[in-house]
């Protein structure tokens, strides 16, 4: 299974045809993916009232590979990152409550950008990935009359919750905080939708 967001509209690509039949305001479709797609992302995604998609594919790994076409696929890294007491720390990008992330650079390995990029957001020195094995989330966007895939690897990390904390202010970034999870749960609509798997 694949969960793409569109904004915070997700597009769910699956291969078992009882997927999310109960789900209120999703569009459920199933076709031939080699032209489709196309029609699909200009013209179906966003349609007022529409929550998410669910699409159906016999064959999901022909459908993905499909699917990445339509887009430039660029890769990022990020962490999802504990204190002592199993708090999050998020972050606030231009207005919207985030994780700290950002673009793997040319010869990097995902778990160094993930590092660096949570050094250069907020400050952290001593940050360590507690796990090798990333969480992935994917989102699009259209930026200079092109689609861009984007495929965030997240690591899970551990920090001190006495470490400054130093937003990156010519990133958007505003401020940064230490929550706990009741706090996400009850604020989640502040939040990219493609996050909430990583923190709920």
């Amino acid at each position: 299974m694949y969960k793409v967001f569109n904004d915070n509209i997700p597009l769910i690509l699956h291969s078992n045809i009882f997927y999310l039949a109960e789900e209120e305001n999703f569009l459920y479709l199933k076709f031939d993916f080699h032209k489709e797609w196309d029609y699909c992302i200009n013209n179906i995604w966003k349609n007022e009232g529409v929550k998410g998609l669910s699409v159906f594919a016999e064959d999901i790994n022909e459908a993905w590979t499909d699917f990445k076409s339509c887009f430039k696929v660029v890769n990022a890294a990020g962490g999802v990152i504990l204190n002592e007491h199993g708090e999050v720390l998020v972050i606030e990008r231009n207005g919207v409550l985030d994780l700290p992330k950002g673009h793997i650079e040319e010869g990097e390995l995902a778990k160094e950008a993930a590092l660096r990029e949570v050094a250069e957001e907020c400050g952290l020195r001593n940050h360590t990935i507690k796990s090798s094995n990333p969480k992935v989330s994917y989102h699009i966007y259209h930026l200079k009359g092109e689609w861009i895939l984007k495929k965030t690897f997240w690591f899970a990390m551990n920090a001190s919750i006495n470490e400054p904390l130093i937003p990156q202010m010519e990133e958007g970034i505003t401020s940064i905080t230490w929550m706990d999870r009741h706090t996400i749960r009850n604020n989640r609509d502040q939040f990219y939708s493609s996050l909430l798997d990583l923190l709920v």
